[in-house]
């Protein structure tokens, strides 16, 4: 679970293997709201803007800013150095940090 500059609470919700969705939750309202479909085998989600998400699976990198499109486009793919199985994300200070298993 995440919180965004707005205060609302994101976080993953798994309908079934092949469907996870990413919602918000607004404290204030008690209203959630889904912004996007997560990608496939993936759970774990950063916020790297008050709107933009990062995502991974396997060796590849996702983005998507929901205020300019619904797609989550791959923008890296780590595999080249031998990194894979990318199972965790941590976003600070303009920097990313990812657990995974290099091979």
């Amino acid at each position: 679970m995440k919180q965004d500059d707005d205060g609302k609470l994101l976080f993953t919700h798994v309908i079934n293997e092949e469907l996870r969705n990413i919602k918000s939750y607004d404290l204030e309202s008690n209203k959630t709201e889904v912004i996007c479909h997560a990608i496939v085998g993936s759970e774990d989600f950063e916020i790297i803007s008050n709107e933009a998400l990062i995502m991974a699976n396997n060796s590849k990198l996702y983005y998507l800013d929901p205020a300019v499109s619904s797609s989550c486009p791959e923008v890296l793919d780590l595999s080249e150095f031998g990194i894979r199985d990318i199972s965790r994300l941590a976003y600070r200070r303009k920097r990313l940090v990812l657990v995974s298993n290099k091979q």
